[in-house]
C-alpha cells in the first residue's frame, strides 16, 4: 500500500471513533432528563396503617426528662405495647413533650384513653393527655380550625362601644354645636384616648358616664330625666349618681355639684338606648344645654379591690352574727346548738385539666353568646335623636385613629390644595429697623440711629459720644454732602 492510502485509513478511523464518542454523550445527557424527571414526580401520600387501625394513641404533657423506658413501664398494664417513641425536636434534639405508643390490639388503646379521661394518668408528677392517634393530614385540619377559633376577635374591653356617641368637628351631628361644646367633647376624646392606653381600662357595657349636668340637678333628678327620655317601664336604674365638690359644702351638708355623674343600667340595651337618646339631644333641657353621654372607663384592678372589700366585710359580719347566736344559750344555761354530724362528700374524681377545659369551654361560650347579643343590638336599637353622634360598628376597636373631622375613602390618595399663607403686616418695630438699610442702598445719608432706652450705662454713654465725635471730624474734612458716595476702604491703604 501507498502511504497516502495508509493515511486516508487513518483518518476514516478516528471519524468513527469520534461519532461514537458524541452517541455515548448524548446517551449520558438522556439518562439524567429521566432521572431528574422521576425525582420531581412527586409520591403520593399513603397513611400509615398505624392510623387506620386504632391502636396508635397520642401522649401531651410528658415531661422533657421523661424517657421511652418510663413511658412504655406505665403502659404496659393496658396491654402489650409494639413500640414506644417520644417525639425530638431535630434542632435541639430535645423532647417536645410528646410521644406515641402503638398497642398490639385495638381494645388496649381504647382502654387507655378511657382511663386517661375518666381517672387520669400521672408521669413524673405530670397529668397525661392521651388520644387516638389522627393522621398526619387530619392534624394540619386541626391546627388550623383552631388558629381560625383564636383569630376569632374576642373584644374583652368593649372598645367598640368607646366610638358609641363620639361627634366629629364637620359632621352633621355637630351643627348646632357652639365652640364651646365642641371644644369640651374634643377634650374629654383626648382624656378617653390616654386612659385607654392602659389594659386595665375597660369600657363598661352597663354603666354611663353623663358630663355637661345643670349644677342644680341632683341625683333623683337625673334619674327621672333619663327614665322620661326613654319612655319605658321595663327599664331598671341601679344607680344615679351626681359627683359633688365635699370640700365645698353649703349650709344643709351637700357639696357643691361638679357638673357629671354616672348612671347604671341591668341590661346592656336599656343603657345602649339611653345613650343615643341623650346624647347631644337640644330637645332635652330647657336652656338648650346638650348633654355629653358616653360609656363610663372602668379600672379591673379596682373593681377587684372592691370587691374583696365586699367580701371581707360580708365575712365579717356573718362571724359576728354567729358569735352573737352562740353567746346566748351560754347566758341561759343551755346550749342548743349541737353540731350536726358532717354528712360524706363525694369523692372528687382527680380531673384538673379536664375540669379547667371544660370551665374555659362554658366561659368563652357564654362570653361569645353575650357579645353576639350585644354586637345584634346595636343594629336593633332605635332612638328619634338623630344627632347622638357616631354609631358602634361590628369589628371596630377603639376610638378613630386621628382627631378632627372624618376623611372620606373617596378623598384619601387625592393631592390636596396647600393654602398659601400670605406674608404678615410688618409691624413699626421691623419697618424702623429696614429703613436705614434701603437709605443706604438708595444711596441717601444714613442718619445716626438713636440710642436705646438700655443705653443707660456709662460705659455706653461714652460710646456714643465717641462715635459723634468721629462723624463731626469726618463731615469736616470730607464735607456733608460727598459723605454718602465715599467708597469704603481701609485705613491702611491710604
Amino acid at each position: 500500500r501507498s502511504d497516502g492510502e495508509e493515511e486516508e485509513e487513518d483518518e476514516d478511523e478516528d471519524d468513527d471513533d469520534e461519532d461514537d464518542d458524541s452517541d455515548d454523550d448524548f446517551s449520558d445527557v438522556g439518562d439524567d432528563d429521566e432521572v431528574d424527571r422521576k425525582s420531581k414526580t412527586t409520591k403520593p401520600f399513603r397513611e400509615s396503617t398505624d392510623v387506620q387501625q386504632g391502636k396508635t394513641v397520642f401522649i401531651r404533657n410528658l415531661s422533657y426528662d421523661s424517657l421511652d423506658e418510663d413511658v412504655e413501664e406505665l403502659f404496659l398494664q393496658f396491654g402489650d405495647i409494639k413500640y414506644c417513641k417520644l417525639v425530638v425536636d431535630p434542632r435541639t434534639e430535645h423532647s417536645r413533650g410528646t410521644g406515641f405508643v402503638q398497642f398490639s390490639t385495638k381494645e388496649a388503646a381504647e382502654k387507655c384513653v378511657q382511663q386517661a379521661s375518666t381517672e387520669g394518668l400521672s408521669l413524673g408528677g405530670r397529668m397525661l393527655n392521651v388520644s387516638i392517634a389522627v393522621s398526619r393530614q387530619q392534624a394540619q385540619k386541626l391546627t388550623e380550625e383552631k388558629k381560625e377559633k383564636e383569630k376569632k376577635p374576642t373584644d374583652k374591653r368593649n372598645l367598640y362601644l368607646a366610638r358609641e356617641g363620639l361627634i366629629r368637628p364637620g359632621t352633621q351631628a355637630a351643627l348646632g354645636l357652639t365652640d364651646k361644646d365642641l371644644a369640651m367633647r374634643q377634650k374629654v376624646e383626648k382624656i378617653k384616648r390616654e386612659k385607654l392606653k392602659n389594659p386595665a381600662i375597660f369600657v363598661s357595657d352597663t354603666r354611663l358616664c353623663v358630663r355637661n349636668i345643670p349644677i342644680t340637678m341632683g341625683d333623683r333628678d337625673l334619674r327621672r330625666l333619663f327614665l322620661k327620655a326613654l319612655g319605658d317601664k321595663s327599664v331598671n336604674i341601679t344607680e344615679s349618681r351626681v359627683m359633688r365638690d365635699l370640700k365645698n359644702v353649703n349650709s344643709q351638708g351637700v357639696g357643691k355639684s361638679r357638673g357629671y355623674g354616672f348612671l347604671t343600667f341591668d341590661r346592656h340595651k336599656h343603657a345602649l338606648k339611653a345613650l343615643r337618646e341623650t346624647n347631644n339631644n337640644p330637645n332635652l333641657l330647657s336652656n338648650g344645654r346638650r348633654l355629653i353621654v358616653e360609656f363610663s372607663l372602668e379600672n379591673k384592678l379596682a373593681l377587684k379591690k372592691k370587691e374583696m372589700r365586699v367580701t371581707k366585710a360580708k365575712n365579717a359580719r356573718q362571724v359576728a352574727k354567729k358569735n352573737n347566736k352562740k353567746q346566748v344559750p351560754e347566758q341561759n344555761g343551755t346550749n342548743k346548738l349541737t353540731n350536726s354530724p358532717s354528712q360524706p362528700t363525694a369523692p372528687s374524681s382527680q380531673q384538673p385539666l379536664s375540669r379547667k377545659q371544660k370551665r374555659k369551654l362554658r366561659q368563652q361560650k357564654r362570653r361569645e353568646k353575650l357579645q353576639q347579643e350585644k354586637l345584634e343590638e346595636l343594629d336593633n336599637v332605635k332612638v328619634s335623636n338623630q344627632q347622638s353622634g357616631v354609631k358602634a360598628v361590628k369589628g371596630t376597636k377603639g376610638l378613630p385613629s386621628h382627631l378632627g373631622p372624618k376623611i372620606r375613602q373617596r378623598d384619601r390618595g387625592r393631592d390636596v390644595q396647600k393654602v398659601v399663607k400670605r406674608p404678615k403686616p410688618r409691624t413699626t418695630l421691623q419697618q424702623t429697623k429696614q429703613e436705614p438699610q434701603r437709605k443706604m442702598k438708595a444711596g441717601k445719608q444714613q442718619t445716626p440711629a438713636k440710642p436705646s432706652r438700655r443705653a443707660n450705662k456709662p460705659e455706653r454713654q461714652e460710646e456714643a459720644r465717641f462715635d459723634q465725635l468721629v462723624h463731626r471730624y469726618k463731615e469736616k474734612l470730607f464735607g456733608k454732602d460727598s459723605g454718602g458716595q465715599l467708597k469704603k476702604s481701609k485705613w491702611f491703604n491710604g
